[in-house]
């Protein structure tokens, strides 16, 4: 009976422990949080910022994270090389994070399996009227930057379709986002 009673309490520990809800890699690396409309439905991502090493003059990356009931990582959308301006618009373009353009550069993926594989790739509608993104607020002392962003993304036309339930357009509309910044 001792015997079932240690078996039946690991097996518990064990199952406990797998539970995913308590585990989102993302959401302990956060540093803030995105909102916004997409598709007419709310959205909420966790972020995550980091000044851009390849670029000569300051700038930031935020990255955007959404994960399922479980914890996975189901969509990634990152907006590269912010110019660190308080209150100018820049227009969002398919421009590597790595390429010192001096473009603002932007990347959508859907993600499955445990957040690792990549479904489908967006690349973003190039009309600075319906993708852009401006930093409202910029607190060095607290390391805080605020922004606002709206977007509509396209399925990259090079790839195929993966995942038939992902819509062929995305529109990101009255997007804001706060991140801190961790020294």
């Amino acid at each position: 009976m001792r015997t079932f009673t240690l078996i039946l309490s690991s097996l518990s520990l064990f199952l406990i422990g797998c539970d995913k809800k308590d585990y989102s890699p993302d959401s302990s690396n956060s540093t803030g949080k995105g909102f916004a409309l997409s598709n007419g439905k709310n959205w909420e991502g966790y972020a995550q910022i980091a000044y851009n090493p390849f670029t000569k003059s300051e700038t930031i990356n935020v990255k955007f994270t959404v994960l399922d009931d479980y914890g996975s990582k189901r969509q990634s959308f990152g907006i590269n090389k912010i110019p660190v301006i308080e209150e100018m618009t820049f227009p969002l373009l398919n421009s590597s994070v790595r390429t010192d353009d001096g473009q603002v550069g932007v990347l959508l993926v859907t993600l499955s399996y445990d957040g690792d594989v990549v479904e489908d790739r967006y690349l973003v509608l190039e009309d600075s009227a319906l993708s852009h993104v401006t930093l409202t607020e910029i607190d060095r002392q607290t390391g805080w930057y605020r922004g606002t962003f709206s977007a509509v993304f396209y399925l990259d036309p090079d790839r195929p379709k993966f995942n038939p339930a992902n819509p062929d357009t995305i529109q990101f509309e009255q997007g804001r986002f706060e991140v801190q910044m961790r020294e």
